[in-house]
Order: C-alpha cells, then sequence, then structure tokens
C-alpha cells in the first residue's frame, strides 16, 4: 500500500475484481487529495490516515458512484471544446517539434549503424523507380514540417519580444504560418 503524507487513498471494489482511485480538490482549503471516507460497509474501505480524513469532506466518493450510474465523465472530456487557432497551433507546434527530433534522431542512428554510407541509400531509393507522387507527398509532409516548425519558433521569437499578443494579431499571424509553410513545404519539396 501506498502511504502519503498530505493525501490519501479510497479503494473502491466494483463488481469484486476492478479498484476505482479517485481524486478531488478541494476549493475551500485549497488542496489536493484523495476522497476519504466509505461509500458504504461492503464496498469501500477507508485506508486514509486519520489527519488527511478530517481536512477532506466526504461527499467526494458518493459524487463518483452517482456520476458513474449516470454514464457521466469524471472530468469534461475534449470532445466538449471547440479548439481556438491559437490552441491548434500551439499543439501542432509541439507535435512537430516532436516529430522533427525523432526523425533526426532515428536517421542519425541509421547512418550511424548502416554497413554503407549515406550516398549508397540515397542512389538505392533512386533506382527503386519509386512512385513520383508518392515521392512527393512524403518530401512535402518532412518540409511542411521543419517549415511549420520553424516559421511558428520565429512567431514565438516576437512573442518573447513582446509583440503579436493582441487577439487579432494572434489569428493573422497563425494564418501567416500555416500559409507561408505550406508554400515554402511545396517548394522545398519540388526541389
Amino acid at each position: 500500500m501506498i502511504s502519503l503524507s498530505r493525501s490519501c487513498l479510497f479503494l473502491v471494489k466494483r463488481n469484486s475484481s476492478s479498484l476505482l482511485l479517485g481524486r478531488s480538490s478541494s476549493s475551500a482549503l485549497h488542496t489536493s487529495s484523495f476522497f476519504c471516507g466509505k461509500l458504504d460497509s461492503d464496498q469501500g474501505k477507508n485506508v486514509c490516515p486519520k489527519s488527511a480524513s478530517q481536512s477532506v469532506p466526504n461527499k467526494g466518493a458518493e459524487y463518483i458512484v452517482r456520476n458513474e450510474k449516470l454514464h457521466r465523465p469524471l472530468s469534461p472530456h475534449l470532445t466538449i471544446y471547440s479548439f481556438a487557432l491559437p490552441t491548434l497551433l500551439s499543439g501542432t507546434h509541439r507535435a512537430s517539434g516532436f516529430l522533427l527530433g525523432l526523425g533526426l534522431g532515428l536517421t542519425s542512428l541509421g547512418i550511424l549503424v548502416a554497413p554503407h554510407d549515406f550516398q549508397y541509400y540515397v542512389d538505392a531509393l533512386r533506382h527503386m523507380h519509386l512512385n513520383e507522387y508518392l515521392l512527393y507527398t512524403v518530401k512535402m509532409g518532412a518540409a511542411w514540417l521543419l517549415s511549420y516548425h520553424y516559421l511558428n519558433g520565429i512567431r514565438h521569437l516576437f512573442w518573447d519580444a513582446g509583440k503579436g499578443f493582441g487577439l487579432p494579431a494572434l489569428y493573422k499571424s497563425g494564418y501567416a504560418v500555416l500559409v507561408l509553410s505550406v508554400l515554402s513545404a511545396a517548394y522545398l519539396a519540388s526541389l
């Protein structure tokens, strides 16, 4: 069993096999801790220390059970939100950075462990006579990741300088990054 100093665990048996851990945030106390207390005598087991069970209201466990019976999620699901352009661009910037780093790392590792030099594999790809549209699509994807991440990084540098924080400026710079990244990726892929 895990022992935590300022929080407590509440284990609830469901169908005699699975366990549920509940977590609550008490706004009155401005603390975050796990639920304490029993649902009823045969369903729950209180494993909270006495000091923790005194500071957390006992209504949290019933709230979870009531919402489970109504098939409600514990927190709002992502599907109820309509994401604005800045939110989507921020997530895309993170994802493009991750994919670029992963691609660079795997490519570097492949070049290090490969028995031939890089030019050998480039020539081997050329001699495969792959579909031009497939090659252009792959090159366009890689070029878009690079150009989008680069241009959005420049946008972030302007933000670091304290410029472009107004809502109209956020949308204008966001659309500009999208358009310029597609155009530059199309150019790079055509080389």
